[in-house]
């Protein structure tokens, strides 16, 4: 498992500002005492202050800050922060619950949750990258091999498939045989770090990382002991 570092914050004003001056420009500063080895990779979890959701990003250690004293951190990819930031919780249907009048649009996870099979699979294929986000955490696995499909998906969202422990070969395979998907980082590591991955699929991947990536593989804790004894074999058959 990769590891997690929680980020809370007393207000939306102290989180917009973080987002506007560190996140959006591709980086931020954790406050406080951390211990982890330089360049591993890490799932940062941001929680929002006022609502009960939160959100995951991929990031990359860059080394330690004294004054102030953090953790200095590289997002591995694009993240839009505008729907997290508003009003709307997506994580509950509360609202979907209570709601008495009939007229009131449903919150869009209490929608989604109320599709039918078909439905679900349809907008998984065809559905925009918001209503993706809701479909997926309704549904998971349900739903991950119709949104491999979908022409608009996103290395973040192929990314959070291929690393959930509960994906299975034959679709980890398919991620791995895509090379739009496997070509990038933060899929390839990703992949490696899910202990279903099968050892051909994995020598496939660390054949398309680069070196400096191959020689990181075989000391990233967070992936499994058969990926890191594969990239020190790689390695060395490539002199």
């Amino acid at each position: 498992m990769m590891l997690e570092l929680d980020w809370k914050f007393l207000s939306i004003e102290h989180l917009k500002g973080v987002v506007d001056d560190q996140l959006s420009q591709g980086w931020a500063l954790l406050p406080g005492s951390y211990t982890t080895e330089l360049n591993s990779f890490c799932s940062l979890i941001i929680h929002h202050p006022s609502l009960e959701k939160k959100l995951s990003v991929e990031v990359r250690v860059l080394g330690k800050s004294e004054n102030p004293e953090g953790l200095k951190l590289a997002l591995e990819s694009s993240v839009d922060f505008t729907e997290f930031l508003s009003g709307e919780d997506t994580t509950t249907d509360t609202a979907a619950t209570s709601q008495t009048d009939k007229n009131v649009p449903l919150s869009p996870m209490a929608r989604i949750r109320k599709l039918n099979p078909i439905e679900q699979r349809k907008m998984a294929k065809t559905g925009m990258q918001q209503n993706r986000v809701v479909l997926e955490r309704a549904y998971g696995k349900a739903v991950w091999d119709v949104l491999l499909t979908n022409p608009r998906i996103t290395i973040a969202e192929v990314a959070k498939i291929a690393r959930n422990g509960t994906a299975s070969r034959p679709l980890l395979d398919k991620i791995v045989d895509n090379p739009a998907w496997a070509k990038t980082g933060t899929v390839r590591r990703a992949l490696l770090s899910n202990p279903r991955l099968g050892l051909s699929s994995a020598q496939k991947v660390l054949k398309l990382a680069p070196r400096n990536e191959l020689v990181l593989a075989t000391k990233q804790t967070t992936y499994p002991p058969k990926i890191r004894d594969l990239a020190r074999k790689m390695i060395k058959q490539n002199g």
